[in-house]
């Protein structure tokens, strides 16, 4: 198709993770839907913030996907590899367990290595604790899927050139 007829090739990455975006907007609703029927305690303010993380969190996927569809047209096993990624990613994520269990000198690190890992610690901030994320926390999430997002669409802008040829 991409050889085919012209389209704006960014329209591929973009819609797949919108498609993402919606489904995981769905999930919200059997959340929520969970969250009343266990008598949870809603904190309005912490679920407003829900929208902030949300589009961070969209814009992170955003950036990723373009640098991996990218650079997965030259390495077609790049697929294969990012199977094995994302579940070490997983584990090095503060999904499991909390960031706490993170050594205290190594925190800022990881934090700013790993940038799934204030989006997360936001989620559980609001949808377990019932609080609102610290300012700090969304600000460097923010920044880090602005960061990505603008190295991803150069990326892609830059690599998109030779698709093509490649295919």
């Amino acid at each position: 198709m991409v050889q085919k007829i012209y389209f704006p090739r960014e329209v591929l990455p973009i819609s797949f993770v919108t498609s993402q975006f919606v489904n995981m907007l769905l999930s919200f609703i059997v959340i929520f839907a969970v969250m009343v029927i266990a008598r949870y305690k809603f904190n309005p303010l912490a679920v407003l913030c829900l929208i902030p993380v949300m589009l961070t969190e969209y814009i992170l996927a955003l950036g990723f996907t373009f640098i991996l569809s990218a650079v997965t047209v030259y390495f077609q096993d790049m697929q294969f590899i990012m199977g094995i990624l994302t579940m070490a990613w997983q584990f090095l994520s503060p999904i499991m367990y909390s960031q706490e269990r993170v050594p205290v000198e190594f925190r800022a690190i990881y934090m700013y290595v790993n940038p799934m890992a204030p989006i997360i610690i936001a989620y559980r901030d609001i949808l377990y604790y019932g609080r609102v994320p610290e300012l700090a926390t969304l600000l460097s999430a923010l920044l880090m899927g602005i960061l990505l997002f603008v190295i991803g669409w150069f990326t892609f802008d830059r690599m998109q050139r030779h698709f093509v040829e490649e295919m």
